[in-house]
């Protein structure tokens, strides 16, 4: 596909394909009493989070209405957008 070939060295973005497994693992937890869905998530994650509000809970991110900012920068932004409307005019 595109003429790119996997091997064991190349590198995939998973993009949302994670988020399916990692809400399905943070509910066993919390389903075994090791985590509350009102556990904040810097007492989780630690406090080298600076775009984390000490108020996010788990359920939060595991319902994707955290607050958390954009992680990309402008540039990986745009350039990713290049790509997209490359693709639609092929």
């Amino acid at each position: 596909w595109l003429g790119i070939s996997n091997t064991v060295d190349s590198q995939v973005s998973l993009a949302s394909g994670s988020k399916g497994l990692t809400a399905l693992t943070v509910m066993s937890r919390v389903e075994n009493g090791e985590l509350g869905l009102d556990t904040t998530a810097r007492s989780v994650l630690g406090d080298d989070l600076p775009l984390i509000d000490d108020r996010v809970t788990v359920e939060h991110l595991l319902a994707q209405r955290s607050g958390i900012g954009d992680y990309l920068d402008e540039d990986e932004i745009d350039a990713f957008i290049k790509v997209l409307e490359d693709c639609l005019h092929e």
